[in-house]
């Protein structure tokens, strides 16, 4: 059952990002500083505008957040993760449930728009492929520069 996280879901979603952050090239050399993973965490799950769902099972989560854009202010609900346990990511079901939890979320909401994506570099294509398949659109590319600053 995908439902809203909750405080005490807080360790259990603590560790999967631990191994996203070990698994996804995007993140293995961005240090983890737990206290903040924590904190965030539990930002979102008391935040009204933030959207943190969970699989009580303990396979996966997704989350994100509702703001609007530039040019209007109709809400829209943005993806920041989704991740389920590697063992569990060839069972299509839960990746749907989870998706079609996000997507009743935004309807909820009054969002005209779900914006997802993939940035951790873990199987990027066969993310974004699985997306297209659930009805999404490609709509760019993300690209990143690490800065040196004094």
């Amino acid at each position: 059952m995908i439902r809203y996280a909750t405080r005490g879901d807080i360790p259990v979603i603590a560790h999967m990002l631990r191994l996203l952050h070990d698994e996804a090239p995007a993140y293995s050399d961005v240090p983890i500083d737990e206290a903040h993973v924590l904190r965030r965490l539990e930002h979102m799950i008391q935040d009204d505008n933030s959207v943190v769902l969970f699989d009580s099972e303990g396979r996966g989560f997704i989350l994100g957040s509702i703001g609007s854009t530039f040019w209007d202010s109709r809400p829209i609900l943005c993806e920041q993760l989704l991740y389920v346990l590697p063992i569990w990511r060839r069972n299509s079901t839960l990746v749907r449930d989870l998706v079609k939890e996000f997507e009743d979320v935004g309807k909820y909401n009054k969002c005209h728009r779900i914006v997802v994506g993939s940035s951790t570099g873990i199987r990027t294509e066969i993310v974004v492929k699985m997306y297209e398949r659930f009805g999404y659109s490609r709509a760019g590319t993300s690209l990143w520069k690490d800065i040196k600053y004094v």
